[in-house]
């Protein structure tokens, strides 16, 4: 049925390998070179593996640094590696609370959180590093959950971009589960994350396709995947319909039809496949881990915002290419347009925005967006670009697309959209800045559109209809920036995506309808 059982993903857990239970800041590294040895030995014939997993959804809480003594005595060190100076460090403590007030506290939050960041990235190094001297070129993974879909990246104290960019790991990895989220459509964002944490080494990436799903969504969501850039899928199945655990599927038949469907044409092009990439998108759209860290212990609006306004901008046919806070000095200039949501910017990258804005770029600010840097103060953005808006008024969370979402309380309506969660007046506006100029929204229209969002009585779980006015919204927004996507299907839930390949162009289609359609 078009399935290669000689690409293998093999898995060596070793998290557990520390000389305090749970410390992720004491590596037990004898005992993890010995781990890893040991499965080497029991692996001698390693002939086609694509990686070696390291983790299942890794995480790391705060409560274990606040009483751990070898990771509070760590903190200062890591800030001298930081370049901080004395007199800088001496101000700064453990603190995980965004809202302590008081000198130093600010700081102390941001570097506390990109401290356990720093912890998780340099344990899954212990491990790479051990499987390098044990099982020399097999790239190492770990399978990162869903955190993204809850509206934040660094929650768990995973920093896809740290973790990839400084050489912990070597592959790319994670679920596309979407536990709570309305539609797994989204899952083409949890790609488009993966593939910029890992565009600047230059690593490959994979993303499961789990199979307790209907038929339909397993086809859309490989067609899905494939069409945003994996070089690997997995299918995954805990074991057969008997088994006490979820995705049990011995008993469907129809999944592994599904699967067929999706492998047997995908391996009639799989040298194409494997030598493309998408195709530059139509825009770009930030993801600020900065903006992530101040809402890293609270419910993210901005981060959630950025997750369904990648979907709605996909039901425009809009294609996006994810940036970095970092990736504004160098890969922006690309891009005629940068749509951003997170509220907090680091001050390092403003310069390079407001420049790019002034020769020619098109920004559009989210509601909140941007207004603040690392340490939480004001930003400077406002005054460099000329923006004039009020502050922002937050009334609610919005909790779960698939839950509290529904419930929210309407605020106001705007264009035929229900406003929700907060406002910022005026609703819509745009400001000239040199040659570019800068559209300023008021309001969340991307957790409007998913919390709008209506499934028919009996209907599959990711088959959804949308309000058409947030999309005619949007279009207007596309207009003023002089935005034309350049692949369009007819149907706003056929997703459409571009793959070039040195010698072919490949459109994947991902129909999330529910139903054939031509």
């Amino acid at each position: 049925i078009g399935i290669g059982g000689n690409k293998k993903r093999s898995s060596n857990f070793f998290f557990h390998l520390t000389k305090t239970p749970g410390c992720l800041g004491q590596p037990d590294r004898p005992r993890i070179d010995e781990s890893m040895k040991t499965f080497a030995e029991k692996n001698p014939d390693r002939a086609g593996w694509t990686m070696i997993n390291l983790m299942d959804e890794p995480g790391f809480g705060f409560d274990h640094v606040e009483s751990c003594p070898v990771c509070r005595d760590g903190f200062p060190a890591y800030l001298r590696n930081l370049g901080l100076a004395e007199s800088e460090i001496g101000k700064i403590r453990i603190n995980n609370d965004p809202k302590a007030d008081g000198p130093g506290e600010k700081a102390s939050y941001y570097y506390t959180r990109r401290y356990m960041n720093h912890l998780m990235t340099e344990m899954h190094r212990v491990g790479t590093e051990a499987a390098g001297r044990h099982l020399p070129g097999i790239p190492t993974t770990a399978n990162f959950a869903c955190e993204l879909i809850s509206g934040n990246l660094v929650s768990r104290c995973v920093d896809w971009y740290e973790i990839f960019a400084t050489g912990a790991l070597g592959y790319g990895w994670n679920e596309d589960w979407g536990g709570w989220a309305r539609t797994r459509q989204v899952n083409g964002y949890y790609v488009d994350v993966m593939r910029s944490a890992c565009r600047e080494p230059g690593l490959d990436f994979g993303i499961y396709n789990v199979l307790g799903r209907p038929a339909w969504e397993i086809e859309a969501r490989g067609f899905l995947a494939m069409g945003h850039g994996v070089k690997a899928m997995s299918f995954f199945n805990y074991g057969p319909y008997y088994a006490i655990t979820s995705d049990t599927n011995s008993h469907r038949p129809e999944v592994y039809e599904a699967i067929k469907r999706v492998t047997f044409p995908a391996g009639a092009v799989e040298s194409q496949l494997m030598a493309g990439k998408p195709a530059a998108a139509d825009a770009a759209q930030l993801l600020s881990v900065t903006g992530d860290i101040w809402y890293a212990t609270r419910d993210n609006i901005f981060g959630k915002e950025r997750a369904w306004l990648n979907l709605l901008l996909r039901h425009c046919n809009v294609s996006c290419d994810v940036l970095s806070e970092d990736d504004l000095a160098t890969i922006l200039p690309r891009y005629a347009m940068l749509f951003a949501t997170d509220a907090h910017l680091k001050r390092s990258a403003l310069p390079h925005l407001v420049k790019w804005v002034r020769d020619g770029g098109v920004l559009y600010l989210g509601a909140g967006a941007l207004a603040r840097d690392e340490f939480d103060e004001p930003l400077g953005l406002d005054e460099a670009l000329n923006l004039h808006r009020e502050p922002l008024d937050l009334q609610a969370d919005p909790g779960r697309s698939e839950y509290e979402m529904r419930r929210l309380k309407e605020l106001d309506s705007f264009e035929g959209m229900p406003l929700f969660c907060g406002t910022q007046k005026p609703y819509c506006q745009t400001f000239p800045c040199g040659k570019g100029k800068t559209i300023v929204a008021g309001f969340f229209p991307a957790i409007s559109y998913i919390a709008t969002s209506e499934r028919a009585e009996g209907a599959d779980h990711s088959t959804l209809s949308f309000n058409a006015a947030h999309r005619a919204w949007i279009q207007k927004i596309l207009a003023e920036g002089g935005l034309s996507p350049r692949l369009t299907t007819d149907n706003y839930r056929v997703e459409a995506n571009w793959i070039q390949s040195p010698r072919a162009d490949l459109v994947a289609l991902s129909n999330w309808t529910g139903c054939e359609r031509t």
